[in-house]
């Protein structure tokens, strides 16, 4: 844990960034072991933006000149090469085979997008929907819709979020999964916790506004296995009423915004959620072998 002297090193990415960038010495005393390594970030858009451009040049620095192999691992690469991204990586390769024509071949989703709803006509939806899942962007809006729900008496109603523990989350997944296979009633609602290196999959999936990548990444749990009809797998994207976002997604909500009006985003199709790999590393810059 202190200085990560072991052939294969399971942290977190805050711990990684914490320590390429801290100036203490516990903190500092196990970046020696880097050297050479093959470092890969699962999840890789979830980078919080505001830190995103340190983070990048310290891992450019140590594919450039401390011999790592860089690996990004996730279903929503983040674009972060030169000259899309200022100051970005200035090489790489993505690992995916052809990723625009897996997106077209692995279709499986569709997007609609709902306009402005409130709690109450959130709630009247899902009384429609026998297994769905609502994705909000705060706790304390997926706790009011939880209330909301089982007061409104709707069936198999799950509430999760970060303010329930590990192991109790475990448990409350291990039951979904089961209500899902069985066809049992079974209406969740979750904050984004749901969108990363969570397995579920539901026949509905509504999202609140956010970034391009978090719906992508809710998408992810509609349809998942493709055994339904693509115009049968809806994702729904909503404004909420009376819930106001966190300041850090209202950035992302913008753009998102934009870019639906530049592409046309309604009805647009998501692919599959099959795991795109991008590597930075020596090789990119044709001075070496990737370990």
């Amino acid at each position: 844990m202190e200085d990560w002297a072991a052939p294969v090193v399971v942290t977190t990415n805050v711990q990684l960034f914490e320590s390429l960038l801290a100036n203490k010495t516990s903190r500092c005393r196990k970046l020696h072991n880097l050297s050479n390594a093959v470092i890969v970030l699962d999840e890789a858009q979830t980078i919080p933006l505001p830190v995103l451009r340190p983070c990048v040049a310290a891992l450019d620095e140590l594919a450039l000149n401390y011999g790592c192999t860089i690996v990004l691992c996730t279903a929503t690469q983040p674009a972060l090469m030169q000259p899309r991204f200022k100051d970005g990586f200035a090489g790489g390769e993505e690992l995916a085979p052809d990723p625009a024509r897996l997106h077209d071949v692995l279709r499986r989703v569709t997007l609609r997008q709902a306009g402005t709803m409130s709690d109450v006509e959130i709630i009247a939806a899902l009384r429609q929907e026998t297994q769905v899942l609502v994705i909000v962007n705060s706790r304390a809006h997926a706790l009011a819709l939880y209330r909301a729900a089982e007061a409104a008496g709707l069936e198999g109603v799950v509430h999760l979020s970060t303010r329930q523990i590990a192991a109790d989350r475990r448990e409350i997944l291990g039951e979904v999964k089961q209500r899902l296979k069985d066809g049992a009633p079974c209406r969740v609602l979750a904050t984004s916790l749901v969108e990363a290196g969570v397995d579920l999959d539901f026949p509905r999936v509504w999202r609140t506004e956010a970034g391009l990548d978090q719906i992508a990444q809710a998408a992810g749990r509609c349809n998942r296995e493709a055994k339904r009809p693509i115009e049968q797998s809806i994702v729904t994207i909503f404004k909420p009423a009376e819930a106001k976002p966190p300041h850090e997604i209202e950035g992302f909500i913008g753009d998102m915004g934009r870019t639906a009006q530049n592409h046309a985003l309604e009805g647009f199709v998501f692919a599959r959620g099959h795991r795109r790999l991008f590597r930075r590393s020596l090789l990119a810059q044709g001075t070496g072998e990737p370990r």
